[in-house]
């Protein structure tokens, strides 16, 4: 008798976490290309609740609930093997640990609204917050571009093919930042890349945290 009411006990906590897995959770978008161009404009989308469950990455047993975690959207992210619907736990960064990203990183950052979205979008409301990015180096905004980008292009020679577009990126950035902050004596960017082609510059404050480890979306 007893061993029947354990199987059943068993057979109903089974039960119960069948159907709250079904349910899912709902995670925070995160843009994997043109701000500009979202294909689903919403900031939320639901998967299965990842918190349930453990995960093991290279040998190492993870807890989902030490990461935030995002779904993708967008396949910009292809040369780091991130794509479109895949799930991706970021380590939220701090201020000291934001100074110590590597050029492997793949980095989450808030969307500047006045920066990458255009003026009729901004009155729209778009519920989109974070994008995806692939770092490449820090730049000091008071640095004359030809000074930091022509010691950089000796690491990355194909950025030489972009020059112009990234010095225009970049004074413009730096532009923006003295308008919308008091403090311009100190301009930390962070200079990345996203798609083939695609390059850009946020100031550190948008900076939410760095890629740590991904699920394929055909695993999830």
């Amino acid at each position: 008798m007893i061993g029947f009411v354990i199987v059943f006990v068993l057979f109903i906590a089974f039960i119960l976490l069948v159907c709250f897995d079904k349910q899912g959770k709902s995670y925070n978008v995160v843009i994997a290309g043109d701000v500009e161009h979202v294909e689903d404009n919403v900031s939320l989308t639901t998967v299965r609740d990842f918190s349930m469950f453990d995960f093991v990455f290279e040998d190492k047993s993870i807890n989902p609930l030490d990461y935030t975690i995002f779904v993708v959207s967008g396949n910009s992210m292809r040369m780091a093997d991130i794509h479109k619907d895949d799930v991706i736990f970021v380590q939220k960064l701090s201020e000291a640990d934001a100074l110590k990203i590597n050029d492997s990183a793949v980095l989450v950052f808030e969307i500047d609204k006045r920066k990458d979205k255009k003026e009729e979008q901004n009155k729209s409301k778009s519920p989109v917050k974070f994008k995806l990015r692939k770092f490449i180096s820090y730049v000091d905004g008071n640095v004359p571009f030809e000074n930091w980008f022509n010691e950089l292009k000796e690491k990355h020679a194909e950025l030489s093919e972009k020059a112009t577009d990234i010095k225009k990126s970049f004074e413009k950035c730096v532009e923006k930042y003295k308008v919308n902050n008091d403090n311009s004596e100190n301009i930390l960017l962070i200079f990345s890349k996203t798609g083939e082609n695609g390059y850009s510059f946020h100031p550190m404050k948008f900076l939410y945290g760095k890629v740590e480890y991904s699920v394929r979306a055909e695993d999830i």
